[in-house]
């Protein structure tokens, strides 16, 4: 049995939000194929309660369990003077420093990764940089891997925690030069890096993992508009746009339904919207909306919720940033437009209009299969976890 440790600061085993939802979609794949999934996660981060929603471990998919306690970290941060600098990376996907990027890894917690070792893993996986230099100068067997969720020194800037990009972009290199390999959810963020990093660093592009599932587009729909969101910096300050810009212009019998964290940051004074709350059911949901929006104005990565959508075949309406990441910006099926009415305009069309809806249902299931099928997704990692085909 080939054994994978995983070094991820969240419970993904919670997948209440989409970063936790691809990892967790990781760690079962590899468990299909007989790998054993250890992990490296930080108690008291964002997940108080990880000991006791650690139990959540349906077919015992994480073997092993090694908790460093986050405040240790912020304690080390502080004494290099990135006073307060980890409460905003808990809460709005950013930290404040002027020269690169945070590197978590104190004298505690490399001891502790150093006795995690000893396991003697095929493989270990990183998923946020900030503990990249966990590896550096350190002659490990394992292949390592990491996997770049978003290009940081931007969205650091783009949230004003950093205005030295260049130094930050520098300090993102050098740690991704620990790893052997790098998959990039976004095919934008792996055009840059692969030409920046040295040549022994193989570059993927791994988009949100997904299963297929079976559509009916046809289907009967009583759900008219769908925004699903945590409550991050982006979908708080999209949705503000969204309801002071587009809401004004969309047809007072069209309903909007919110599901996520973000519904904490939604006036009740929408009588056409519906906050759903945490949505335990995701599928059910999506086979049951007409529209789904993505009215996001900043931000890096890949739009899970866009891609999710338009895997269960429901027409997306989005800025320009809902579409980052993809190959093709263009011929994707999703209706993109930054102009407020428009976008308006685009979900009442299709709210009313069946024959269009349709339409463009089945624009974004073929652009989803052929971009984002699973079969593609599970070819990228076997070719990460040297999986034979």
């Amino acid at each position: 049995m080939k054994k994978a440790l995983f070094i991820y600061p969240h419970n993904f085993l919670m997948r209440n939000m989409g970063t936790n939802i691809r990892v967790y979609n990781i760690a079962a794949y590899l468990k299909e194929k007989g790998f054993q999934i250890d992990l490296f996660a930080l108690k008291n981060f964002c997940s108080p309660d990880f000991l006791k929603k650690g139990d959540e471990n349906p077919d015992r998919l994480v073997a092993n369990f090694y908790l460093y306690d986050f405040k240790n970290v912020q304690a080390h941060l502080r004494s290099k003077g990135h006073v307060n600098a980890l409460k905003k990376i808990v809460s709005k996907l950013g930290c404040t420093f002027n020269t690169g990027l945070q590197d978590w890894t104190d004298p505690g917690m490399r001891a502790m990764f150093e006795d995690i070792l000893k396991n003697e893993y095929e493989y270990i996986v990183s998923f946020y940089l900030y503990t990249g230099n966990l590896l550096k100068d350190r002659k490990i067997r394992a292949k390592k891997i990491i996997f770049m969720e978003d290009f940081l020194s931007v969205a650091h800037y783009l949230d004003g925690s950093n205005t030295n990009i260049g130094a930050s972009i520098e300090s993102e290199i050098r740690m991704c030069s620990n790893f052997d390999g790098i998959a990039f959810i976004s095919s934008d963020e792996k055009n840059f890096f692969e030409k920046v990093l040295p040549p022994t660093a193989k570059c993927y592009f791994l988009p949100h993992i997904m299963r297929p599932n079976v559509r009916n587009l046809a289907t009967q729909r009583t759900r008219d508009v769908l925004f699903l969101g945590h409550d991050n910096i982006y979908n708080i300050d999209g949705m503000s746009w969204f309801f002071a810009n587009v809401y004004p212009h969309i047809d007072a019998h069209i309903t909007i339904h919110i599901g996520g964290n973000i519904c904490g940051h939604i006036s009740d004074g929408y009588p056409n919207v519906k906050k759903l709350g945490f949505v335990k059911n995701v599928d059910d949901l999506y086979g049951q909306t007409k529209v789904s929006i993505c009215p996001l104005l900043n931000g890096t990565g890949l739009k899970i919720k866009v891609v999710e959508a338009m895997n269960h075949g429901i027409p997306v309406v989005c800025t320009a940033r809902g579409v980052d990441g993809f190959p093709d910006k263009t011929r994707n099926g999703c209706l993109v437009t930054d102009d407020p009415k428009e976008f308006a305009s685009y979900i009442n069309s299709l709210c009313t209009d069946e024959q269009l809806r349709l339409r463009f249902a089945n624009e974004v299931a073929v652009y989803a299969d052929m971009c984002f099928g699973y079969g593609k997704t599970t070819k990228t990692l076997n070719q990460i976890f040297d999986i034979e085909n």
